[in-house]
């Protein structure tokens, strides 16, 4: 049978459309499991991988004792500085990830976020992705010299947690699509706002990688021009640079903070590791015990009950994560 060039061609692509997807998505998640036992005296993590998968363990204190519930903002009525295809590309992706390593979510929209602003009381409870690359502006405006509104910073202060999943630069704001905005350079609050968060426009390739980024096997270690430079309040937990900016920041404000991913992510996971780990709440941002290795089947971590631990944190994978999860006593 004689096999014409828009077969072929057809088939290269649909074989090159399913091998990107499952570095994105691993293979069918029954077949991966992750489970959790405390008798009071052993904490027994149980694993099931039909493949033969790497994994991570570590226990932790938190200095957050409540799990936190993720809330992905998506606005479609809103103008952002990236495409709305780009947008739900993001989400998707990391959201993607993250099922698989025990986080779900709930999509809010720009008055639901206002909401969740608001509700200080419940901050520490929560954390808000935004991949727009904007924050809308009933939570977040300039008028060029001075913020004309700033719900971001006293939900922080009380303890929320923002993630910053874009290739903008931290900072933006933007407004709904009938308002004819055109304010992208002009009226930004990128240098005088309540982040004070600085920038370099280069890219560069960091080095130095932190404790956190080697326990939780982190591999995103580039700096982009939205990547953010070392001060005193920004925790390292990618790596950093010869220029002294952070592949992957976490700017502490008050009781909580933003995490700030300042490179490519196409092809990494890290950040879906950060957040699944909780790695922002680590008490010191370090660990009491990890644990590392690789199997086929079935394996089993122990960990003391009575280590003073206040949660376990356990991921298993190779280029995907495959299963993990979270687990707090």
């Amino acid at each position: 049978m004689k096999i014409d060039l828009p077969t072929i061609i057809l088939a290269i692509v649909v074989v090159l459309l399913i091998g990107g997807a499952l570095l994105v998505y691993p293979f069918n998640p029954n077949e991966f499991k992750v489970g959790y036992s405390n008798d009071g005296t052993t904490v027994r993590i149980d694993m099931d991988s039909t493949l033969e998968s790497d994994y991570y363990s570590v226990s932790v204190n938190l200095k957050n004792d409540t799990a936190r519930e993720l809330l992905v903002f998506y606005d479609e009525d809103y103008t952002y500085p990236i495409s709305l295809v780009t947008l739900q590309k993001d989400i998707e992706q990391l959201c993607g990830q993250l099922k698989y390593l025990g986080v779900s979510y709930r999509q809010i929209d720009a008055d639901e976020l206002k909401n969740v602003l608001l509700d200080t009381a419940h901050a520490k409870g929560r954390m808000v992705l935004n991949t727009s690359g904007a924050f809308p502006c009933n939570v977040y405006a300039s008028d060029g010299s001075v913020m004309t509104t700033d719900l971001v910073s006293p939900w922080m202060n009380a303890g929320g947690v923002i993630i910053w999943y874009s290739e903008e630069l931290a900072g933006h704001y933007s407004a709904p699509l009938d308002e004819d905005f055109k304010d992208w350079e002009t009226n930004q609050p990128l240098e005088n706002n309540p982040l004070g968060f600085q920038f370099i426009e280069e890219k560069t390739f960091a080095t130095q990688r932190s404790e956190v980024s080697r326990v939780l096997s982190v591999t995103q270690n580039v700096c982009d021009e939205y990547s953010v430079k070392a001060d005193s309040n920004i925790i390292n937990l990618g790596y950093e640079s010869e220029d002294g900016r952070y592949s992957i920041a976490f700017a502490e404000f008050g009781l909580g903070g933003m995490l700030v991913n300042g490179g490519d992510w196409s092809q990494d996971i890290s950040i879906a590791k950060i957040v699944a780990s909780a790695a922002f709440d680590w008490t010191g941002y370090t660990y009491i015990e990890s644990e590392t290795g690789r199997f086929t089947g079935k394996e089993t971590i122990e960990y003391s009950a009575t280590s003073g631990a206040d949660a376990f944190y356990v991921c298993m994978g190779t280029l995907t994560p495959r299963a993990g999860g979270l687990f707090l006593l």
